[in-house]
């Protein structure tokens, strides 16, 4: 742990691979989680299409041990009309969290998951999104990426009702990783 600090100080860089926590009292050590990604470009959906509005490239192998797990968070906010709206996050090809059908007259929208590695092409899901003034749209799924390749990670959004009219404007996305009971396992 001194040399963990004296780099800290000398170099200015905290290193995660060298980064392991105990637990508690137990004997359980981890390393804290990191966060990966981050923007808050404000883009919004063309016209009648489902459209990315923010995205992320997970590098292969970043989920290297069964246990791993990626935290996601967005937010978008809907325009100020009655047609119904869809935002959503995917993990490859498969809708973690979501809100549909719904107009959320000009509200923010919250949406977060967290994807548990179960195997080298095997995870579980459970995410959420919330309306400010609504209920809580609950999302369980089973993505079945490949993790030794690169996986897209995307906020979407699209106007569900009118096909002339963009009516999701995305807020950010940030993307946590958190390794299981060892030291970070990328460069």
């Amino acid at each position: 742990m001194a040399n963990f600090v004296k780099m800290i100080l000398t170099t200015g860089i905290v290193s995660a691979r060298s980064l392991l926590i105990t637990a508690g009292s137990g004997t359980a050590k981890g390393s804290p989680g990191i966060l990966i990604f981050a923007s808050d470009n404000a883009v919004s959906n063309a016209a009648g299409e489902l459209a990315t509005l923010i995205s992320f490239t997970l590098p292969g192998g970043t989920l290297a041990n069964d246990g791993d797990m990626l935290v996601i968070e967005a937010s978008t906010t809907q325009a100020n009309d009655t047609d119904l709206k869809l935002s959503a996050i995917t993990f490859g090809g498969t809708v973690v969290s979501s809100r549909s059908g719904v107009a959320d007259q000009n509200l923010p929208r919250t949406l977060r998951c967290t994807i548990m590695r179960t195997g080298a092409t095997t995870q579980i899901s459970d995410g959420f999104c919330m309306a400010n003034g609504a209920a809580v749209t609950i999302s369980h799924a089973a993505p079945a990426e490949t993790l030794s390749g690169n996986i897209t990670i995307a906020l979407k959004g699209q106007n569900q009702t009118d096909t002339t009219t963009p009516s999701v404007t995305s807020r950010h996305l940030a993307v946590w990783y958190f390794p299981i009971g060892q030291a970070a396992n990328f460069s």
